[in-house]
């Protein structure tokens, strides 16, 4: 599993434990997020690792890797537990959908249409590496990027264009 780390551009962040799919959300009259406590506690973790930095407000592209213990049937030396993708339920959109929840509810961005790229991937563990389910998050805020590779700070640019 990789370190938690701000990048100049965005940050990368680990979730440990089993991945979650985004459920409905409960109740005929009274509607109710049947998921709240999750998010919560997900959004504590992004919160963490921000601080108070305000939400971003320009176009992110999102890497999202969830990683799956692969069934029991397979042995840990077989292909399969060797970072495979993972063709099972839950569905790839309900995992993405809960992580853009989590992060809007969070503040880590202003809404998830935000999003304007995405790469997301199921897989099983690799338990060369890692014992444990987890999902890995690499966000990166295009705007900022874009100043990063051409050289140019965030400031500096933000002076010259005022």
């Amino acid at each position: 599993m990789k370190q938690n780390c701000i990048l100049p551009y965005g940050f990368v962040i680990c979730i440990p434990g089993k991945p979650i799919p985004w459920h409905r959300v409960g109740g005929l009259i009274h509607r109710y997020d049947t998921q709240k406590a999750e998010k919560l506690a997900i959004g504590l973790l992004f919160r963490k690792l921000l601080g108070n930095t305000p939400p971003y407000k320009g176009p992110c592209h999102l890497e999202i890797k969830f990683y799956f213990k692969p069934p029991k049937k397979f042995k840990p030396s077989s292909p399969y537990a060797l970072d495979y993708y993972m063709p099972h339920r839950p569905d790839k959109d309900n995992l993405e959908k809960f992580i853009y929840d989590t992060m809007t509810q969070a503040n880590v961005w202003l809404d998830d249409c935000q999003v304007v790229d995405s790469h997301v991937q199921k897989r099983y563990l690799n338990y060369n590496y890692d014992k444990e389910p987890y999902t890995e998050i690499i966000f990166q805020d295009l705007s900022l990027l874009d100043q990063y590779v051409q050289g140019d700070s965030y400031e500096s640019n933000k002076r010259r264009h005022q």
